[in-house]
């Protein structure tokens, strides 16, 4: 399971870092941009993971900093976690 959280916590950095870059344009983002990958999370697909997924407006989209934040905040809630995740 671990691989699997590593993989996410890759995917989510380079959402951060392409976030980081094009910060200045600031504007609204998809919260696919994040949830996409906490979607491939162990136990996902039973739930498990609602909780870190961002909310969006009605659109779907959500501030550029706050993409920036969930993300940030997203991987170091994972990278602390990464030895205890299971599938549920």
């Amino acid at each position: 399971m671990s691989r699997d959280v590593d993989a996410v916590i890759a995917a989510l950095k380079v959402v951060l870092k392409e976030a980081e870059e094009r910060q200045s344009e600031g504007g609204w983002w998809p919260v696919t941009t994040v949830n996409r990958w906490i979607g491939r999370l162990p136990g996902a697909d039973d739930g498990l993971w609602d909780k870190l997924i961002l909310e969006g407006d009605e659109d779907g989209t959500a501030e550029a900093r706050d993409i920036l934040m969930h993300a940030r905040a997203t991987i170091a809630y994972l990278e602390a976690n990464r030895d205890g995740i299971t599938g549920a």
